[in-house]
């Protein structure tokens, strides 16, 4: 498991990989919210941003828990998390070659990272929603 705290500024998470399955939730003390549930099968290629100040719309200290699941046989992962274009946090964690076709179904990999996520702004000129 990878462990990181380093309260860095995230705006996006980007998964350009996932076999078989990958699942995101931003927690704090209070709540928890799944930012990202994707689902791949024969490691098809992927590419999905979410814009993390839009899916938690009050901005503020955020545990990410990252969990990849395997439903057997080789699998990869691959997720960064980035402030605009720069890359703050990466990985691409896979099953090992010579195992890789005996790798049993389960968790292959979990992740938690420490993020500064800001609030969200409307664009100018766009309607907001009535409080």
């Amino acid at each position: 498991m990878t462990i990181v705290q380093a309260w860095s500024v995230a705006t996006d998470v980007q998964v350009t990989g996932c076999d078989n399955e990958i699942h995101i939730y931003a927690t704090t003390l209070g709540s928890s919210v799944e930012v990202l549930s994707l689902v791949n099968t024969l490691n098809q290629p992927v590419n999905t941003t979410i814009h993390l100040p839009s899916k938690l719309q009050g901005g503020g200290n955020f545990t990410f828990l990252i969990v990849g699941l395997n439903w057997g046989g080789p699998w990869e992962f691959k997720v960064a998390f980035k402030n605009g274009n720069q890359v703050v946090w990466q990985a691409s964690p896979s099953s090992p070659i010579p195992t890789s076709a005996d790798a049993p179904p389960g968790v292959a990999w979990t992740a938690s990272l420490g993020f500064a996520v800001p609030p969200f702004h409307f664009p100018e000129g766009t309607l907001r929603p009535k409080a």
